[in-house]
């Protein structure tokens, strides 16, 4: 039998997560968008948030207007369709709120004939993505705009995205919006001494980065460039630092070995609240290959009032200033960005005139508060158009 968790007589606004509500990582962005969804909509539907399996939920979510499920909604297998059906059936679900899923699926017509009126899909995928040829253009044209299959709306989390969205898939203008990704305005709370915490030479600046330890952050190519300061420029007063696990952890601290620099570089592991350390670091570094237009951890440490150097990457550098509040490099070339590197390493009026631009810039544009009342207007505006009877 489907699981009912929300009177049948009322209608229904239901968010999808794709992982368990402990897995971590960026999902604290998921749980503010989720909240404030299920606040603005309160007095118009009653809001479910489906987690694909059982795990510790976060006490802001359990706090919130929100009720928890357990459905998978990920699963494309006949039998998982089936019972997402029977769960939107039981629960008279009409908005249906999705993260990262398809923009078109044949898994739509079976939930919209199931009673979902309203599909909304958010977008978070990183990178660039190759413009269709004319023939295949036409093609996804013509099958973004038929309404059983398609998303009612694609939201993008930065212009980069929205764009991407309009040219690569062909959806067409009036179906997107932009949510800007933000962070919290408030100034970095408990900032914590970089150099006791990690025991780095008082006598070098910090240079930071703060990632998963995965080959699309490239964080490799930071490695050549430490190495390229330190035995072709022969500088000693610098310290790499980058916090964050992940799968390419170890590779890359035999990369370190391998390129006699390890004394010079320190890889945290995963640590709580990275931005605590911001504060007392030198130079931001992001040399991603793939991401939405700009990173949460470029934002946070522009709050930092950290100088940036970031991949000329159009998927990357979204939120950096060429020249005013960092630099723009090619990631690919270590001598390219070892020099951006030495120049702001050079200059302390540089490194603090930079930082300040990029720390107003983050706190006039780019905030959680903002991007929340764009997310909840442009949720409004999508499920508005076609009011559902309670």
């Amino acid at each position: 039998m489907p699981t009912v968790v929300r009177s049948p007589l009322n209608s229904s606004l239901l968010m999808v997560a794709n992982f368990p509500p402990d897995v971590g990582y960026a999902w604290w962005l998921m749980e503010a968008f989720w909240i404030s969804i299920a606040e603005a909509e309160r007095e118009n539907y009653d809001s479910i948030l489906a987690y694909p399996s059982k795990g510790i939920v976060p006490t802001a979510v359990l706090s919130s207007p929100l009720t928890i499920a357990y459905v998978d909604f990920t699963s494309t297998h006949p039998r998982a369709v089936l019972h997402q059906i029977g769960f939107i059936r039981a629960n008279n679900v009409r908005v249906l709120y999705l993260t990262d899923q398809p923009a078109i699926s044949l898994k739509y017509l079976a939930y919209k004939l199931a009673g979902v009126r309203r599909i909304i899909v958010h977008d978070h995928a990183p990178g660039d993505r190759s413009v269709p040829p004319w023939a295949k253009g036409l093609l996804k044209a013509i099958v973004a705009r038929l309404p059983l299959v398609s998303a009612d709306a694609l939201f993008g989390t930065s212009a980069f995205t929205t764009k991407r969205h309009q040219l690569v898939y062909r959806y067409p203008a009036r179906r997107l919006y932009t949510v800007a990704n933000g962070i919290p305005a408030a100034p970095i709370a408990n900032p914590t001494d970089t150099y006791s915490a990690f025991r780095i030479p008082r006598d070098r600046l910090v240079v930071v980065s703060a990632s998963r330890a995965h080959r699309v952050k490239r964080i490799d190519a930071i490695l050549y460039a430490i190495a390229e300061l330190i035995h072709t420029a022969r500088r000693t007063d610098l310290h790499f630092l980058h916090l964050g696990d992940g799968p390419e952890l170890e590779s890359l601290l035999q990369l370190a070995e391998t390129l006699s620099i390890s004394e010079y570089v320190t890889f945290a592991g995963r640590v709580n609240e990275p931005s605590q350390y911001f504060p007392s670091c030198s130079v931001g570094l992001h040399l991603s290959s793939a991401e939405v237009g700009y990173s949460l951890s470029t934002l946070e440490m522009m709050r930092g009032r950290l100088p940036m150097i970031v991949a000329d990457d159009r998927s990357v550098c979204g939120a950096t200033i060429d020249g005013e509040t960092g630099f723009l490099v090619p990631a690919s070339d270590p001598v390219s960005v070892s020099k951006a590197i030495a120049t702001l390493l050079d200059s302390e009026e540089l490194r603090r005139s930079m930082g300040l631009a990029g720390y107003r810039l983050q706190q006039s544009t780019f905030t959680i508060s903002s991007t929340l009342c764009s997310l909840t207007r442009a949720v409004h505006q999508v499920i508005s158009s076609q009011p559902v009877a309670r």
